[in-house]
């Protein structure tokens, strides 16, 4: 497929056919202004009831729900691969979600989007760390609201109305985040206590971004030769090297959501 980088690109749905009759399913194809040749290009088949959504669109709702909450916002990064659409929001403000002194979280909001029906769309909140700007991604710790692709689900305006009611709880959702990484700062890992971790925690973790997560450990700006190595080094090690690439992949979205599960269940498992 090759490669657009417009997110906000015209896109269509296109029904298509055999050689005697009409097939139950449709091409999803994104437009290139710059090609003459060949301006359309598919990214998807998808079936009759797929109800295709522009990330202009879903972008466009998303930003008049946040502009209702009492959070301002500002954009942090948008990522886009020709069929998954992803767009976080930080919070300017900071709140008191404090792990350890001087290593605070802050509130943060994604939307989700794809033209080619592999994830649903999705309104999610995540929280980021101050010092170093990580993102820490969860569903099972932080609130979320999904809808599907269908026309059972018509009114998208109406249904981000709905999803924005989790603004409301924003603040208190990471607090109780931080809470629970408190644990984390507290508990000191030596290099076995990471290979066990691995095992029971992390073992879906693909072999070349753990290495990398290791050696993120001990080149970050705010380790020190002398100091103990905690979880909570661990968990941050992990969210910068999958936030921070510079060529995002939706498995590195998919890994930060992973990690960061774990580990908190990790502390809740094994911290007092």
């Amino acid at each position: 497929m090759k490669d657009i980088k417009d997110p906000f690109a015209q896109i269509k749905k296109v029904p298509l056919f055999g050689d005697s009759l009409k097939s139950s399913a449709y091409s999803i194809q994104l437009n290139d202004p710059l090609d003459y040749n060949k301006p359309w290009n598919e990214v998807g088949i998808v079936s009759k009831d797929y109800m295709l959504v522009n990330n202009e669109q879903i972008t466009d709702m998303v930003e008049s729900v946040i502009k209702q909450s009492d959070i301002d916002f500002a954009i942090d990064k948008t990522f886009f691969n020709g069929k998954q659409f992803i767009r976080s929001y930080k919070a300017i403000d900071e709140i008191d979600a404090e792990v350890k002194v001087g290593d605070n979280l802050g509130v943060g909001v994604m939307v989700n989007n794809s033209y080619d029906g592999t994830t649903s769309g999705r309104f999610s909140i995540f929280a980021y760390r101050l010092l170093c700007k990580n993102g820490m991604m969860s569903k099972q710790v932080f609130q979320n609201y999904r809808f599907n692709h269908t026309n059972k689900h018509d009114n998208w305006a109406e249904e981000l109305e709905k999803a924005g009611e989790i603004l409301q709880h924003a603040k208190t959702n990471v607090k109780q985040f931080a809470t629970t990484c408190s644990k984390l700062t507290t508990d000191s890992i030596t290099i076995n206590d990471i290979g066990n971790i691995r095992k029971n925690y992390l073992s879906k973790l693909p072999v070349s971004t753990f290495g990398q997560v290791v050696d993120q450990i001990y080149n970050d700006e705010y380790y020190e030769d002398d100091q103990d190595i905690t979880s909570w080094d661990l968990l941050n090690a992990c969210t910068h090297v999958l936030w921070h690439k510079e060529k995002q992949t939706v498995a590195d979205y998919k890994n930060n959501d992973y990690v960061t599960t774990a580990l908190f269940n990790y502390s809740k498992d094994n911290l007092n």
